[in-house]
């Protein structure tokens, strides 16, 4: 899996045109496996959607990375849902992605500390990277995330991630390597 997801990068210098609803199913694709060994329930809702300018490895790393914590939050028999539709911004337009699952939800004080390095409440596995690499990506797309967890003594649990991405936007070209 490790060397999958690595995979998804690829250095490039300028931004290529997307289309996000094939992007975050491509990356489905990859967990379905997954998704069938654990009986997960994959709910997908996908608008016709603007084309995004960005690196598709980058937004295929942060799309994997949701998927993949909504995959261990949900646990056997649990639901994911992935949508993706359009949003408007102060800027112009925008594309919203949202990765929810019906696991047992963040602990509130974990809730602030998600997006920090090293952090990770999946001791044996985790490494704390993920999420923080995929709010580096995702800002330097000029976009933001959000997270929203339900744990309370509610029948329902929910957490849902929410990365809003403009459409169009300057992103700075990559520096050079240097040796």
């Amino acid at each position: 899996m490790t060397r999958q997801t690595l995979g998804f990068y690829r250095e490039s210098t300028f931004p290529d045109e997307l289309d996000l609803p094939t992007l975050v199913e491509s990356v489905l694709k990859l967990y379905s496996n997954k998704f069938k060994t654990k009986k997960i329930f994959v709910n997908r809702n996908f608008s016709d959607c603007p084309p995004l300018q960005g690196w598709a490895g980058e937004l295929k790393q942060v799309v994997s990375n949701l998927v993949s914590n909504a995959i261990d939050a949900a646990g056997a028999n649990g639901t994911v849902a992935v949508s993706v539709a359009n949003a408007n911004i102060p800027d112009g337009q925008a594309l919203e992605l949202k990765v929810e699952d019906d696991g047992p939800g963040i602990a509130p004080e974990h809730l602030e500390r998600v997006f920090e390095p090293f952090f990770t409440t999946k001791k044996e596995v985790g490494t704390g990277l993920g999420l923080y690499v995929s709010k580096q990506i995702v800002e330097r797309h000029g976009g933001t995330i959000e997270v929203y967890s339900n744990n309370s003594g509610n029948a329902v649990h929910r957490t849902t991630f929410r990365v809003v991405l403009p459409c169009s936007v300057s992103v700075p070209l990559r520096a050079a390597k240097t040796a």
